[in-house]
Order: C-alpha cells, then sequence, then structure tokens
C-alpha cells in the first residue's frame, strides 16, 4: 500500500481471541508484513472473494436463468439479508455478463419474457 493510500483509510477496532491475533502475527512475520497490512489483506480476501463473489455467484446465476433485475435483486436480498446490492448492482453485473454472453437477457427482454409467460 502506498503513501498516498493510507490518507484514505480509516482506524478499526476490533476485539479477536488470543489465537486469531498470535495467528495474524506470525502471518505477518512470515510475509514481511505489518498486522495491519495482513488483517487489510484477509478482509480484502473475504470481501471481494468469498463474500462478494458468492453474492455475484447467485445474480449470475438468476440471470443466466433470464430473470429481471427486480427477480435477481429479490433473489439476492433473500440470500444475503445485510447486502447493501442495489438494481444499480444487479444492472452492472447484467452488463458485465452479457459482454462475454450474449445469451444473457436484457432487463427488457427478461421483462417480456415473463409478462408473456404469465
Amino acid at each position: 500500500m502506498s503513501k498516498e493510500d493510507s490518507g484514505h483509510m480509516r482506524r478499526v477496532t476490533v476485539t479477536l481471541p488470543q489465537e486469531l491475533v498470535n495467528a495474524l502475527h506470525d502471518i505477518a512475520e512470515d510475509a514481511r508484513v505489518s498486522v495491519s497490512e495482513a488483517v487489510r489483506e484477509a478482509l480484502n480476501h473475504y470481501l471481494f472473494t468469498e463474500r462478494w463473489q458468492s453474492i455475484g455467484e447467485v445474480a449470475r446465476n438468476a440471470l443466466e436463468a433470464g430473470k429481471t433485475n427486480q427477480e435477481v435483486l429479490a433473489i439476492v436480498q433473500a440470500q444475503f439479508p445485510g447486502a447493501s446490492t442495489s438494481l444499480g448492482s444487479v444492472s452492472w453485473y447484467r452488463s458485465k455478463l452479457r459482454r462475454t454472453d450474449a445469451t444473457v437477457p436484457t432487463d427488457r427482454e427478461a421483462r417480456e419474457r415473463r409478462s408473456a409467460i404469465t
């Protein structure tokens, strides 16, 4: 992390069990980084690899199944109640998917298919 980036950081205090603190110190020492950097890396990995990948996976599956943006949002919110996913997020996922898979319908196409079924 560069010094330019450090101006955008906030200090957060957490309480951890001693075994987790010991593990963080070991990881930091092995990686030759500060404990703060080790925590940042762990949080980045969890948030952007584990947590968001799971939300993205749920959204992608629903989009590929032809769901509308509103339906995808409802599915994501049901499975991840604390997530801050919005219709804009779903629209972004759809746009990203359509760049590589033209079979993913637009939201309009998905809504038209839904109205044709009902």
